[in-house]
């Protein structure tokens, strides 16, 4: 890929940055889940 001015692979980094981050955070989120989603329920109400 080529960059004709600086800006212009700047851009292009913090998009794809910003992109990376988006999907760390989606599959933090499904692994919080994973993790937390399977524990069995205590029915204690006294």
């Amino acid at each position: 890929m080529e960059f004709h001015v600086y800006h212009d692979q700047m851009v292009y980094s913090k998009a794809a940055a910003y992109i990376l981050m988006a999907v760390a955070l989606a599959c933090s989120v499904v692994w919080w889940k994973f993790l937390t989603g399977k524990e069995p329920k205590k029915n204690d109400d006294h």
